[in-house]
C-alpha cells in the first residue's frame, strides 16, 4: 500500500483512471487484512499524537475526519480507534 490509501480512496482513485470495475473489486478483494490494518494504525497513530493541544473529543473528531479523507471507511475508522487509542 504505497500511498497509504483506504479502499475508498483506492476505488475513486482507480475509477478515475478509467480502470474497469472488475477490475477495481478483485484488487480491493486482493489485499492482504493485515497489512491494511497495519497502514490504518500507523496512520492514525501518527496522527493522533499530532493533536495533542486539542480535547479528546476534538482529536477523535479530527481524526476520524483525516482517516476518512484518507478513504478509509468510517466502520474501519470505528474500529481503528479501539486499537490505537489510549485507555481513560
Amino acid at each position: 500500500m504505497l500511498q497509504q490509501w483506504g479502499r475508498n480512496r483506492l476505488m475513486w482513485e482507480l475509477r478515475a483512471k478509467g480502470v474497469p470495475d472488475t477490475f477495481i473489486r478483485a484488487g480491493i478483494a486482493a489485499l492482504n487484512p493485515a497489512e491494511y490494518d497495519s497502514v490504518i494504525d500507523r496512520l492514525a497513530l501518527k496522527k493522533w499524537r499530532s493533536l495533542d493541544g486539542y480535547e479528546v473529543y476534538e482529536r477523535r473528531q479530527r481524526l476520524s475526519a483525516y482517516l476518512q479523507g484518507r478513504g478509509f471507511t468510517t466502520g474501519e475508522v470505528q474500529q481503528c480507534l479501539p486499537r490505537i487509542l489510549p485507555r481513560d
